[in-house]
């Protein structure tokens, strides 16, 4: 890890120069990109690989300014770039497993543009964790954002890619995209990043992009 500290206020608040991406291909502007997933799996490492290095995000200014106690405050978490064509840079979070680290958790998961989820094959409930998280999202994110769900750890997995990824995007009423990444390749996962990015710069209507994209990374490993 890049021992840097930045301020995730700053960070969250200069994401978005523009409304339009299309018609600001001479402006700077990010994107905001959240991780979601239980320790181990691969949250980190999918932020690392795609990004140039993780960096520490600081959050003191939130202890300096608020009247929460210490406990209830949280000190950094993952954080790295990457930058596209066009102008267009990836702002990559990771979102803190510790129940204490609300502050950070609520700034990135509140102004993000794009959510992915990461779920290991190799773990014991994965529907189960998918809904927990999933319900972190629909109450407190951005409900226009588009909304990924990526299998991790394909390679030891225990449970069947192609079921899990129906019987999610059932209980979510198809409203959900899934992909299959190697967290520690950073081609896999830019591949699946430079994907959303060309969907949500399409402007077409969200259900439009699930509805022809259910399966829009499918072959990412073939």
């Amino acid at each position: 890890m890049i021992n840097e500290k930045i301020d995730i206020n700053s960070i969250c608040s200069d994401a978005k120069k523009s409304a339009n991406p299309i018609e600001s291909q001479n402006i700077d502007f990010g994107i905001n990109v959240v991780f979601f997933g239980r320790p181990g799996s691969g949250k980190s490492t999918a932020i690392d690989t795609a990004g140039n290095g993780l960096i520490f995000a600081d959050d003191e200014c939130y202890a300096k300014s608020s009247e929460l106690i210490k406990d209830e405050i949280a000190f950094g978490i993952d954080y790295s770039e990457f930058q596209l064509r066009n102008h267009v840079k990836l702002k990559l979070f990771g979102t803190p497993s510790q129940k204490h680290n609300n502050v950070m958790h609520d700034k990135a998961i509140v102004s993000a543009d794009i959510y992915i989820t990461l779920i290991d094959l190799t773990s014991v409930a994965p529907i189960a964790e998918f809904m927990h998280f999933s319900n972190i999202i629909e109450t407190q994110g951005n409900r226009d954002a588009l909304k990924i769900v990526a299998f991790t750890h394909y390679d030891e997995k225990e449970h069947n890619m192609m079921q899990l990824s129906k019987e999610i995007r059932r209980k979510c009423n198809g409203e959900i995209l899934t992909v299959k990444i190697d967290a520690r390749q950073s081609d896999e996962v830019r591949f699946m990043l430079r994907k959303a990015v060309d969907l949500i710069m399409s402007n077409k209507p969200k259900y439009q992009l699930y509805a022809d994209n259910n399966m829009f990374l499918r072959n990412i490993n073939a």
